[in-house]
């Protein structure tokens, strides 16, 4: 019972770290289409 609490709170801290990451690289991504075009 515990293992398994620490894998789904492991998953759950990962996912909220790839979200995180997606959302930055988004940002640094559009900021780069609008330095292209302004």
């Amino acid at each position: 019972m515990h293992l398994l609490y620490k894998r789904k709170s492991f998953l759950l801290l990962y996912s909220l770290l790839l979200i995180n990451f997606d959302h930055l690289f988004l940002n640094c991504h559009l900021n780069n289409i609008k330095g292209h075009f302004n």
